[in-house]
Formats: C-alpha cells, sequence, structure tokens
C-alpha cells in the first residue's frame, strides 16, 4: 500500500505517474508492487512515445511588430507551401537564401511581409553575414542523402545565394526544391531576423522586465531539452532499455530509471514559448588553462527583440559587468561569446544563473523605466 512504501519507492512512483501521464497513461495511486508497477508502466510510455513521429518544433519569430517588419512563423509557412498559381505577383517581398549542390537545391526563408526597398536592404545584409542568418552543418549530409551522392566527393560543395523576390515567387519557386518552406526554415539561425529587425526599427528599448528566478526555472523546464538532432539517439536508447530487466535497487536499475524518466520527458511535445534569452557563454578551464567544459549563463529572458538586442550589446562589449564569476582555486572562466537565443532553448543549452550579477540587471530595468536616461545601443 501507499502508506507501507519505502522513501525511494514514494520517489519513483511520483515521477513515473508524472512522466507516464504526459503519454496519456494512468499509473495506480496505490500499487502493491511500486517498483514492478514502475517498470511496467515506463515499459509501457515507451512503447506509446517511439510510436509516434517526433515533430521538430522550430522557435517562431518573436510578435513584436515595427515598421511592417514582422516575425516568421511555421504556420505561416505551412499555409504557403503550396503554390500560388498567380499571373501577377502580389506586393509582399520576402528574403530568402538559396541552397544548391550535389544537383539538389532548397530554399531557406529568412523573412516575408516586406515591401521592394526593405526586402532588397534585408537581402544585402544577410548576403554579407550569411553565417548569422543561417546553419548549413547538416545540409552537406541531407544533399548527398537526397542526390545518392558521397557528401565527401569532391562534387559535395555546397553554394548559396541570397535574394529579394516577390512572396508569390517565393511560395512558387520552392515547389522545384526539395524541401518544402516549413522544414527548411530550420536551416536558419533563430532570432536572427528579430535582431535585424529590432536594429533596423531604430526604436528604444522599452523598460526591461523585471527578473524572476521561478519564472526562469519554469520556462526552462517548459523548453525543449533536445534538439531534433538527438531525437533519433533518444529513440534508440528507449527502446534498447525496453527489452532490458533491471532491479531497481541497484545502480544499474537507478541509471535505467534515470535515463528512461529523462528520455521520455525530451520527446516529442515540445510547444513554441515566446521571448528571447541573453546568454554568457563561459569556457571553464582547469589551472592548467585546460578546458573542462562550459557554463551558459542567462542574464535575461522573456524579452523582446529590443529588450534582447540592448541587453546583448551592453554584455558583448562588457560581459564581466553582468556576472560575478570568479577564478577559483580549481577552474577559471573565461567568456567564449555573448549570444541570444530563444527562450524555448535554454533548457537545450543547460543555461543557470549560477555566477549572475543580480545588481547589474536591476539597474539596467530601473535605467530603461525612463527612455531618457539611456542610450539604445
Amino acid at each position: 500500500m501507499a502508506d507501507e512504501m519505502s522513501k525511494y519507492d514514494r520517489r519513483l512512483t511520483e515521477i513515473t505517474g508524472k512522466v507516464v501521464g504526459r503519454w496519456g497513461l494512468e499509473f495506480p495511486s496505490s500499487p502493491r508492487n511500486p517498483q514492478r508497477a514502475v517498470l511496467i508502466a515506463l515499459k509501457q510510455a515507451i512503447g506509446v512515445a517511439v510510436s509516434k513521429p517526433f515533430v521538430p518544433v522550430y522557435p517562431d519569430d518573436h510578435s513584436w511588430n515595427a515598421l511592417g517588419m514582422r516575425g516568421l512563423t511555421v504556420s505561416r509557412l505551412k499555409a504557403d507551401d503550396v503554390p500560388t498559381r498567380l499571373q501577377k505577383a502580389g506586393e509582399e517581398w520576402g528574403v530568402i537564401a538559396i541552397v544548391e549542390g550535389m544537383g539538389t537545391s532548397f530554399i531557406v526563408p529568412i523573412a516575408a511581409d516586406l515591401s521592394e526597398d526593405v526586402a532588397r536592404t534585408v537581402a544585402s545584409v544577410v548576403d554579407e553575414d550569411k553565417e548569422a542568418f543561417l546553419n548549413l552543418s547538416e545540409a552537406p549530409a541531407l544533399m548527398a542523402k537526397m542526390s545518392k551522392s558521397d557528401p565527401k566527393s569532391e562534387d559535395s560543395e555546397v553554394f548559396v545565394t541570397v535574394a529579394a523576390l516577390s512572396w508569390d515567387e517565393i511560395r512558387d519557386l520552392s515547389q522545384d526544391a526539395n524541401l518544402p518552406l516549413s522544414e527548411a526554415v530550420f536551416f536558419r539561425v533563430p532570432t536572427s531576423w528579430d535582431l535585424l529587425r529590432a536594429r533596423m526599427s531604430g526604436a528604444k528599448c522599452p523598460q526591461l522586465p523585471v527578473f524572476s528566478q521561478d519564472a526562469f526555472l519554469s520556462k526552462r523546464d517548459r523548453s525543449v531539452k533536445f534538439d531534433r538532432l538527438r531525437t533519433a539517439g533518444t529513440v534508440k536508447l528507449l527502446k534498447q532499455a525496453a527489452s532490458r530487466e533491471v532491479d531497481l535497487e541497484t545502480p544499474t536499475g537507478r541509471n535505467w530509471f534515470t535515463l528512461v524518466a529523462e528520455g521520455l520527458n525530451s520527446l516529442g511535445i515540445a510547444k513554441p514559448i515566446e521571448g528571447l534569452s541573453v546568454v554568457i557563454n563561459f569556457e571553464v578551464l582547469d589551472t592548467r588553462g585546460e578546458s573542462i567544459g562550459f557554463r551558459n549563463l542567462c542574464i535575461g529572458f522573456g524579452l523582446d527583440p529590443l529588450q534582447a538586442s540592448y541587453l546583448h550589446d551592453l554584455a558583448d562589449g562588457d560581459p564581466h559587468s553582468f556576472h560575478v564569476l570568479g577564478n577559483e582555486d580549481d577552474q577559471l572562466f573565461r567568456v567564449a561569446s555573448v549570444q541570444v537565443i530563444p527562450d524555448m532553448y535554454l533548457s537545450t543549452v543547460n543555461a543557470t544563473l549560477e555566477g549572475r550579477d543580480a545588481g547589474a540587471y536591476e539597474r539596467l530595468v530601473e535605467v530603461t523605466r525612463n527612455t531618457r536616461e539611456y542610450l539604445n545601443v
């Protein structure tokens, strides 16, 4: 009975109930044999989880809008994955990157719903710094698979052309590409268009939101724990785990439980979360100067593009003003970069608050309360 459970069994059943409930399964409140019930329930949940197709979730652009420069959403792209069949193009323009190589191609959408002049300006900016807007690390392997080519051959080079076109032309061109727009968008760096349109707007930063540690932890827990590249590996591990017989009283059994619970929690139910975070990435070094890991310190979250751009530029110019990490006896912290990420990636990058200078952010909240007291960076 539940009142006879050990503290360990009670913890197992509490965690299991939440994990399997996420997959539409019920867990008994008072199992006669708690550990056996846990094993059965988790294996049933694995069966349900691995039978469902994993739908990767791309973080939509922020809903912030200025000067007609709106963000892109995946739902919008899915609706546009059909040809227009119009003889005359509409007035809305967009910016795309045409990725070609190995006898195949696809179109990555960068921005939409622009005027022709703005689209041409954006295209020139993107063309000058393609790496800031595109992540094509997966492209060669994908294109080789599409064309049945060797990704290591001399003909495996990938070429990128940035163009400004009417959105109707983009929709029609995408019909001849090997990926629909709603899938090709995954090669676009999230937040890149958010930051560019914020800077192009010339608007001042509104007051920064008050930083709540509880709200941060809650949002991090709801964010995507694993990106789509790790999903296939997680499914494989879960299938292997389902075929094993383990004793939850042993170290091996405890490791099995942790692996299964975390794996089941990481799959398939990701949903877009609006908001941007600014993260300072540190490389952790030992006393010999050798790298032993990384720490990704979140200094602001739940931001709109203007707020994220403002905070990013301040932190990028003087990152040491935003943290209290000192050189300790056994490890050193070296700033590697400052970046803006979607809030829904907080757990993907294992963002932490450890070492954050709360006072520095609080002062900025007060400064941005009155826009006359600061310069928009």
